[in-house]
């Protein structure tokens, strides 16, 4: 899933044709969405959490507050034994969030002079990688430890701009920047490739915001 500030968008990986579900209805401006292993939506906008309906996009408010875009959950084992985990970016601190009342809890840094620049997306074997800058980097693709938010490898910048979705299926990674461009991320020896993804239903000034994919999604084509 990918989204504007207003609308939601699904990318089917298999033939990268992209569909929008609908406008966002009861919340304004959304900043960035997660997605668990069941397929449920959680969602950041500057005043609040929030659940969406896949099918419609209509949200239902959990909390009342201010929370940060780079979300994702990460699989089970990695936080908590038990369950996923909600956690996000807010500049180089790596917080939790609790999805069912919204409280926040400080769990480390990337560390290296990087701070997030748009997502972060978590696949149970297939790494978690953010967006970041800082440093060399005007919008790079990290891989982090999920464990504590620090750094393990940077791939190097991305030839796009303010990053600001991340996705991941088959063992690529999807990007969706301001700009409205989609592409997809492959994973080489000698660092990243991308491949630009054509939005037949694109309209006039789309500027994605976020993006999102289940922390089960398959790490081989």
């Amino acid at each position: 899933f990918a989204h504007s500030g207003d609308t939601l968008y699904r990318l089917n990986p298999e033939t990268l044709g992209v569909d929008i579900i609908g406008d966002f209805a009861n919340c304004d401006s959304v900043i960035d969405l997660a997605v668990d292993r069941n397929g449920r939506i959680l969602a950041t906008t500057s005043n609040g959490l929030h659940e969406v309906d896949r099918d419609s996009a209509a949200c239902s408010l959990i909390s009342s507050g201010s929370y940060p875009n780079s979300l994702s959950f990460v699989p089970v084992g990695v936080l908590d034994p038990n369950e996923e985990v909600l956690v996000a970016y807010q500049g180089s601190e790596y917080i939790r969030i609790d999805p069912n009342n919204g409280d926040i809890t400080s769990i480390g840094s990337i560390g290296g002079g990087y701070f997030s620049s748009g997502d972060v997306v978590s696949v149970d074997g297939g790494g978690t990688f953010l967006t970041a800058t800082g440093g060399d980097c005007d919008d790079c693709l990290l891989q982090i430890d999920p464990t504590n938010g620090s750094l393990i490898q940077n791939w190097g910048n991305l030839p796009y701009n303010s990053v600001w979705g991340l996705a991941y299926w088959g063992g690529v990674a999807y990007g969706f920047d301001d700009s409205g461009a989609a592409f997809a991320i492959d994973f080489t020896a000698n660092g990243v490739t991308t491949t630009d993804i054509e939005i037949p239903v694109a309209p006039s000034g789309l500027s994605f915001w976020g993006a999102g994919s289940t922390t089960i999604a398959p790490t081989i084509d």
